[in-house]
């Protein structure tokens, strides 16, 4: 579903995935697996969130999705915060969001294959988040100590992958493919048991 259809939904979603994000210590984060191993890490609710990677060139991960999740998965994104050394720091909402928008291009060439199907004009998926302010927990991504505080601005390119299909069956396979300048990823979709 195109983020214009749902504007508030997507923006919510994105401000969620990066908290889902910040939440996870580095030792057991998502963003950091290579194989999928740790996909069910701080997961809960209707929207599974799948992790973009900080390890950089091509992965394939395996994960098994319960049934009837929403699947919300980021194609390319960056973000910004008081938090962060230069390019990434910013201190109020019109500079994170024009902080945000140094890392985009309209030239960046993306896709998105999801069951053999391409999916196109991924840019029309772009979504900010609102300022919003979050703490730091453990071992966090920013390496700073827990309970420091910031501001945030998140930017992604964002696919809203499934619509909770009551019909797909235990054991049901899907596959993902995000493929962007600086990484590939594939995700094998494995949904269990409701």
């Amino acid at each position: 579903m195109p983020p214009e259809l749902f504007p508030p939904v997507y923006s919510l979603l994105a401000e969620k995935w990066w908290l889902w994000a910040f939440s996870i210590p580095l030792t057991i984060h998502p963003l950091f697996d290579p194989t999928g191993e740790l996909c069910d890490v701080g997961q809960s609710g209707p929207v599974w969130y799948l992790g973009g990677s900080f390890v950089g060139g091509a992965i394939e991960r395996t994960c098994t999705v319960p049934r009837g999740k929403f699947i919300f998965l980021p194609i390319l994104h960056t973000e910004c915060s008081s938090l962060e050394p230069e390019p990434f720091i910013c201190t109020n909402k019109s500079e994170c969001l024009a902080c945000n928008d140094k890392f985009y291009s309209t030239e960046d060439e993306l896709s998105l294959e999801i069951d053999g199907v391409n999916v196109g004009h991924l840019q029309r998926f772009r979504v900010q988040s609102r300022l919003f302010h979050f703490t730091l927990g453990n071992d966090s991504l920013f390496g700073l100590p827990a309970g420091t505080s910031g501001v945030f601005v998140g930017s992604a390119i964002w696919s809203w992958l499934y619509l909770r299909y009551r019909s797909i069956w235990p054991g049901y396979v899907s596959h993902a493919i995000v493929d962007v300048p600086i990484f590939v990823i594939g995700y094998h979709l494995i949904f269990g048991r409701a």
